[in-house]
Parts: C-alpha cells; structure tokens; sequence
C-alpha cells in the first residue's frame, strides 16, 4: 500500500563477514555505507520520506484491521475477480488450487490481440492491467488486487474488462 522505492533487507553476521571480505567496488548498494549511517540514526542518501510516511500508514492500517481479516480480505478479492473473470467467458491461467489472492492472471483468448486489449483498456476505461512478461508478452492479462483495493475498485475494473471485451467483438 505504499509506492515503490522502499526496501527491507535482513543481513545476518556471516553475510556482514562476506560483505567485508569482498572486494568488488560498489556505491550504492553498499550495505555497509547503510550499517555505518544507521549507527548515526541516518540514512547515506536522502530517502524518499513519502514513501515511508505511507508505510507507516499502511502499517497502522494493518494493524487496526489484523493479519486474518487482511488475508480472508485477500483471499475474497481474488475470488471475486476470478468469478468474474469466469463470468466474462475468459479463462484464468494460473490452474485451479494454485490461484494467487493477489493478482490473476487471464488468458489472452486466441482471437484477440492482447497488447491491443491493454490499450483500449487504458485508453478508453482508464484502467490498467498489467501485461504478460517475456514468453507471454500479449497471451496474458494480469489483474492486481494487492493491498486496498475495495469491491467498488474491483467491479469498475471488471466492467472496463467487459467493456474491452465488447469494443472487440469478443464471444465466449
């Protein structure tokens, strides 16, 4: 629920010693310029503060509303948007048992193009849906339902789907 630019890395003693045991010159990524800041209460760079008031507020959320209502949230969410999905006459590609409650991602029917979806999706509904990476450039949709996403969200980006579908003729 934050924007990116934010990371956590864990570092146990034996990686310190590889750490500096390695010689290979480095800048940014180097941890130690962070452990030594961090001793100081300081960061080596400026940080991108926004982003870690947000994760304090979406901490503070998550606290409020507790690790089993966030996961059966999760788990509802991804279920709506696979039943509706199913309900557009599209198939899912992940097999069914083995479905993410973060994302979903849709088959590319064989009669449609799907680079072209995804414009007249963002183009026409403002709604984005994330493509299919490498071997699957243009064969699958991915529809992220990550973090606070209400059904009102949901919906919209089911209709805008449908209403994709419908702009290109599509039928099941």
């Amino acid at each position: 629920m934050t924007a990116p630019g934010l990371s956590f890395v864990s570092v146990n003693e034996r990686a310190w010693q590889r750490h500096a045991d390695n010689a290979q010159p480095r800048f940014y990524f180097d941890l130690l310029r962070h452990k030594n800041s961090l001793a100081d209460g300081q960061t080596p760079w400026t940080p991108a503060i926004s982003v870690w008031f947000s994760l304090d507020t979406a901490l503070n959320m998550m606290l409020e509303e507790g690790v089993e209502a966030i996961w059966a949230r999760h788990m509802n969410a991804g279920q709506r948007v696979r039943n509706g999905v199913k309900a557009l006459g599209l198939d899912l590609f992940a097999a069914e048992g083995v479905e993410s409650n973060t994302v979903t991602s849709i088959k590319v029917p064989d009669t449609l193009d799907g680079l072209e979806m995804l414009k007249i999706a963002r183009e026409r509904y403002h709604t984005v849906f994330a493509g299919g990476q490498a071997s699957l450039k243009g064969q699958i949709l991915r529809f992220g339902h990550l973090g606070y996403m209400p059904d009102e969200d949901l919906d919209a980006a089911l209709q805008a789907l449908g209403n994709t579908l419908s702009d290109l003729d599509f039928k099941p």
